[in-house]
């Protein structure tokens, strides 16, 4: 980690893509590398982040959105409500002329969160309604279940019996997809 580190170090305001660069391929094992910080340390991850947006912005346009996605999620998870909602606003400038449903299905789930924690609970029932239908649509069984997972959450306070249902029926998917920690984190708010 720490040589993808240093590979990835921008010398001054230049950014060079990694050595050994096939088109195509670089960008995807920047966004593996990020993602296995993501899960370990959300601090270190950031700066991954805006280096592997950077070399999207020069060298792989169609990864753009992704990060920004990215992006989003770990603003939301650090509870930074206004650069999740600029990360989500940039997110559909790019994703929607692009046609990319799958990414706008996850920042629907995320701006259904983001609006859930502001308590506009009328928005956030819209977003999630439209983020599981986009889902549905594209059959991302896996994401549709992260949604209700979502969902199910900010339903709690709010209306059990819907959470409930939300939760279990992504327990089943989250099962039968061996997802352990979404099974775990679905138990726990079952329970």
């Amino acid at each position: 980690l720490r040589r993808v580190r240093v590979e990835l170090q921008a010398d001054g305001d230049e950014v060079h893509p990694p050595p050994v660069v096939r088109p195509g391929r670089a960008h995807p094992a920047v966004r593996l590398v990020v993602v296995g910080v993501l899960q370990h340390d959300p601090a270190a991850a950031q700066p991954l982040l805006e280096t592997a947006l950077e070399m999207g912005q020069r060298f792989y346009t169609r990864y753009v959105p992704e990060l920004e996605l990215e992006l989003a999620l770990l603003s939301l998870d650090e509870g930074d409500e206004t650069a999740t909602g600029r990360w989500l606003d940039r997110v559909h400038e790019q994703a929607e002329p692009r046609g990319m449903a799958h990414v706008l299905a996850i920042a629907e789930r995320l701006q259904a969160q983001l609006s859930a924690r502001r308590g506009d609970w009328l928005t956030a029932q819209v977003a999630f309604a439209a983020s599981l239908r986009r889902c549905e649509e594209l059959d991302q069984v896996v994401e549709a279940a992260r949604t209700r997972l979502a969902w199910g959450q900010a339903l709690v306070p709010h209306d059990a019996a819907r959470a409930r249902s939300l939760l279990k029926t992504g327990l089943n998917v989250f099962e039968n997809a061996l997802a352990a920690p979404e099974v775990a984190q679905v138990r726990c708010l079952l329970n």
